[in-house]
């Protein structure tokens, strides 16, 4: 099962890319947008922590570094529910420096951190992306060829 956090124009889009595509979603937003994923067979949650809970890949694209920081970290958030090899791949726009402390909390919870462009290497590593290549490339998101850290 694949979670989803955020629903927004960005967001919405790639949730039914991959329900069309044949996954399973469990999705969720604040402003509570679900309807048309659940009239695709997408699976609603109350928070971010139950996204979590219930899925093993948990995507975010969120509008803001403050929203990514709360969904991720914050009270009910992801980090509460992140089960043992677990990936969150973050697809908003955050700083290096949220990507890494971000990283450094999933790995705390024994799970992959994957920000939205790779770009903070040594929060990747080759078989998180062999796990979540297929789905990125259903969303219509290219993984950049890297040396891993």
């Amino acid at each position: 099962m694949i979670g989803f956090i955020g629903l927004g124009v960005l967001g919405k889009p790639k949730a039914m890319k991959l329900i069309k595509a044949g996954y399973k979603l469990v999705v969720y937003d604040k402003l509570g947008v679900l309807d048309e994923l659940l009239s695709m067979g997408a699976e609603g949650a109350v928070s971010n922590r139950e996204v979590a809970l219930k899925s093993n890949i948990i995507i975010t694209m969120l509008p803001n570094i403050v929203q990514v920081k709360e969904a991720i970290l914050g009270a009910g958030g992801v980090i509460e529910g992140l089960k043992t090899g677990s990936i969150v791949v973050e697809m908003s726009s955050v700083s290096p420096d949220l990507s890494r402390e971000l990283a450094a909390a999933v790995a705390e919870k024994n799970a992959a951190y994957l920000d939205n462009t790779i770009a903070v290497t040594d929060c990747a590593d080759k078989a998180s992306l062999d796990r979540i290549e297929p789905i990125l490339a259903a969303m219509g998101v290219s993984v950049p060829l890297l040396t891993l850290a």
